[in-house]
């Protein structure tokens, strides 16, 4: 008869859901603000190999990454809102083409080449442990927003609830960091 080894984990406490911090470097007033944050779905395509009898899969090489999506409070000045739309709207100037000049010289980058460094920015999800310690960082490489929520004022609802808005960001792949 075997001896049996009883494996016994080296962390007992549990991930708390309101244990993080949010910041990403392009918008401090929306890091500030954040109220919710995830990390994003990851699924791995499938190479599918014929058989005579069955058919089935083997691991692909691609990796999917969902998008990441945050909510914060829109402060009432709207400074924070303002930080994300004007970052879209640099990007996707709808009314000039010296808008996306005028994010790059905002953001640090130059007017000439093809250099789009000033477009993106780093995002990083900090995870907190049971006594509110950062204890993992988990970094979103190359950011930019997709999507802003509109904002929805309603004079019906009698309770003093502040507005929220969400953010849509894609980016190239998310790393773990201890």
């Amino acid at each position: 008869m075997s001896k049996r080894t009883i494996f016994q984990p080296e962390t007992l406490n549990y991930l708390k859901p309101n244990g993080f911090q949010f910041n990403i470097d392009a918008l401090p007033n929306v890091s500030y603000f954040c109220q919710s944050a995830q990390i994003p779905n990851l699924s791995l395509s499938q190479a599918f190999i014929a058989n005579p009898l069955v058919d089935f899969t083997v691991p692909g090489t691609n990796l999917t990454y969902d998008e990441l999506t945050i909510k914060f409070i829109v402060q009432e000045d709207f400074q924070n809102y303002i930080e994300l739309h004007d970052w879209m709207t640099g990007l996707g100037f709808p009314e000039e083409r010296d808008q996306y000049k005028q994010l790059r010289q905002t953001r640090g980058g130059n007017n000439k080449g093809f250099s789009t460094s000033g477009d993106y920015s780093d995002a990083t999800l900090t995870i907190l442990d049971s006594d509110l310690n950062p204890n993992m960082n988990i970094t979103f490489v190359d950011c930019y927003p997709i999507s802003l929520q509109g904002l929805e004022f309603d004079i019906s609802d009698g309770n003093a609830q502040y507005l929220t808005a969400q953010a849509t960001f894609k980016y190239t792949l998310y790393k773990f960091n201890n």
